[in-house]
């Protein structure tokens, strides 16, 4: 059937098919965690949870904070979804207190939720609950039984509908609740209008047609339109049916003997010529030969839902019903939203940890806050000398160590920036600058036009220069004349500090880097931020490049081993560099040579290069003659496997 002509095809492990389905709160990111604690034993108590919720800045009672526990139990779960879409995990020094706020964030939304339906008697009963569960997973369970293939595989793997059944309530049952607030919440304060979704629909018309209309076709594949043309003439004689010569000829044999039956497809899913014909088709009429990269096809359309204006949309009541929970769902983010400024709900973080990353993510640009909260963050994180404590927490060095990053970049920006008013007041244009900033800017544009017609032209190029020059002096100076800096020697001195400052916390946070890559050698994160900052250390040179060289791999099933080189020189010759460099430094220690060494005899494998891989072993035998067993036949046995195939 579609294996001939579907463009993309999500594959779902069937290991976690089961878990895949389960995103039910369209609203929440945390789409099966708990809003109540999960029972672990974490007592009801303050000092227990991570953050409370406020309303007019004054803290709400339990059930209205978020424990560790259910924290906990919430980042699990996002962190195994994370892994199976993305395919990698949460890095644990960098990464997880971010996310950890996400999942906050979405808590609490959980339970601001809660509160209005509490304030407004619309919480569900036990019953109630206990009755959508049920519902939920007969769902679940029709659509997985839905593909006969996945269900038999399903029932293979977990032994028992019973067992998947179970699997499906124990991953959902504590979402429920909060679907029905959720539910009754939007029954409450939304409601869609016939000419709101009309005007909806015709605002997106294109873009719906793309997203619901369908057909339902069937097809006979052949190899060539003379055998086309000879079945469908003995179709339309009645000489043979269409389900009989489907049988007979199409050359897809994943549907030929069920009628060539297709079902439903949308846009996009099948190759642009036989999309185009069927959709184009008159219902029950025979079409074709309609020639496509895999042969002649003969089509015949069962049904269809198109829609020719906005109106022909609400013919079809389940597509209607799908904009119209579109329209409720947009409607009701808006009204929560509202809600939520309205009441003047907050939050307070009990966690120190997670409050001080909620500081940096609200402040990466104030350089005020930014320098507030390092110096917060130094006490717990560096000594009087600036270096790392040894004993300090790794999530409060990595807050630090993206606090003094973005601090740094705004000292660094602010020296340029100074710099570069020093230089244009004596170098600008002065003609130019009297034009003013808005002439100035057309003919920014107008010389950018003609560049882009004639890139080769440095005159043009040149004169743009100075234009662009004109107006960061012109920005500059109102800026220091704002900032009370119009006396150059003034300017040069806040030159100086900023470069200072940049340089003072750039040091500290090589040396929190360091303190961290010694505690968490296998964070990619931590290897590539220590490596920017210090790409001299050879120990973490070996694992950045290592790095390098496993994101390397993940290229060979696409592009095929003879083809890195090609695609992925500079990358390459970037890991080569660095083996050599450590081999070769009077810093590195015989074990860290060795590590090296090892890792190139890594990269020349990757590459299938037999004679960089003896040249690899040659410097290990030079180095540790026993390093290797039997050292001499494995080069030996490299140099007569390149024989052979040279």
């Amino acid at each position: 059937m579609r294996n001939w002509f579907v463009k993309h095809e999500k594959i779902i492990s069937i290991v976690i098919v089961a878990l895949f389905v389960v995103g039910i709160v369209w609203w929440s990111i945390a789409a099966y965690i708990s809003s109540q604690p999960t029972g672990s034993g974490t007592s009801v108590s303050r000092e227990n949870a991570v953050a409370v919720l406020t309303k007019d800045s004054t803290e709400l009672s339990y059930p209205y904070w978020v424990m560790s526990d259910e924290l906990d139990k919430a980042y699990q779960s996002q962190s195994q979804q994370y892994y199976q879409y993305y395919g990698q995990e949460i890095d644990p020094v960098f990464d997880s207190l971010s996310f950890k706020i996400s999942i906050i964030d979405d808590l609490m939304d959980q339970k601001i939720a809660r509160y209005y339906a509490e304030q407004n008697k619309l919480l569900p009963s036990k019953k109630d609950t206990e009755k959508e569960l049920n519902k939920q997973v007969d769902d679940y369970l029709n659509q997985l039984k839905e593909n006969k293939t996945n269900w038999d595989q399903i029932i293979q793997y977990y032994g028992s509908e019973k067992q998947v059944r179970d699997i499906l309530v124990n991953s959902i049952k504590d979402s429920i609740e909060i679907k029905l607030v959720v539910d009754r919440i939007t029954e409450k304060v939304v409601s869609v209008t016939k000419d709101e979704a009309i005007d909806y629909i015709t605002k997106n018309f294109d873009q719906l047609k793309t997203q619901y209309e369908e057909v339902k076709a069937q097809h006979i594949l052949v190899t060539d339109e003379a055998t086309a043309n000879k079945i469908k003439a003995d179709i339309l004689s009645g000489a043979m049916s269409f389900d009989d010569a489907a049988a007979k000829f199409s050359i897809d044999t994943s549907n030929a003997t069920s009628s060539g039956e297709l079902g439903w497809f949308k846009h996009g899913t099948m190759v642009q010529e036989f999309e185009d014909a069927s959709f184009a088709a008159t219902v029950n009429e025979l079409i074709g030969p309609v020639k496509s990269q895999f042969g002649s096809h003969l089509i015949k359309v069962e049904d269809k839902k198109v829609f020719s204006t906005p109106e022909d949309v609400l013919k079809y009541p389940d597509i209607y019903s799908q904009i119209e929970t579109t329209l409720k769902q947009d409607k009701f983010k808006t009204w929560f939203e509202a809600y939520k400024a309205d009441q003047k709900f907050g939050k307070v973080y009990v966690d120190k940890a997670i409050g001080l990353a909620a500081r940096l993510n609200s402040s990466v640009e104030d350089k005020a806050a930014l320098e507030e909260l390092l110096n917060d963050l130094s006490i717990d994180v560096i000594d009087s000398t600036g270096k790392a404590l040894p004993d300090a927490k790794s999530e409060l060095m990595a807050i630090f160590a993206n606090t003094s990053n973005a601090l740094s970049l705004i000292y660094d920006t602010n020296a340029n920036d100074a710099t570069a008013y020093i230089t244009l007041v004596s170098s600008v244009d002065k003609k130019i600058v009297a034009l003013g900033i808005e002439k100035i800017n057309e003919k920014i544009t107008e010389l950018t036009e003609k560049i882009s017609k004639d890139t080769s032209n440095f005159t043009l190029t040149t004169e743009k220069l100075k234009y662009d020059d004109a107006k960061k002096y012109i920005e500059l100076k109102e800026k220091y004349e704002t900032m009370n800096l119009t006396d150059p020697n003034v300017l040069a001195q806040y030159k100086k500090e900023n470069e200072t400052k940049s340089a003072s916390i750039t040091a500290q946070r090589a040396e929190v880097l360091k303190e961290l890559f010694l505690q968490y050698p296998s964070s990619s994160r931590v290897v590539s931020e220590y490596y920017q900052v210090n790409p001299n250390d050879n120990q973490v040179k070996i694992q950045y490049t290592r790095i390098q060289l496993n994101q390397l791999k993940g290229y060979i099933s696409y592009i095929g081993q003879e083809n890195l080189m090609s695609y992925f020189s500079k990358q390459i010759n970037d890991m080569l560099r660095n083996v050599a460099t450590v081999v070769g430094s009077t810093d590195s220690s015989v074990g860290t040579k060795l590590s090296a060494l090892d890792l190139g005899l890594e990269i020349a494998d990757t590459l299938g290069d037999k004679n960089l891989k003896i040249g690899y072993l040659e410097q290990i035998k030079a180095i540790d003659p026993n390093y290797i067993t039997d050292i001499d036949k494995v080069i030996q046995d490299t140099k007569n496997a390149t024989e052979v195939i040279s």
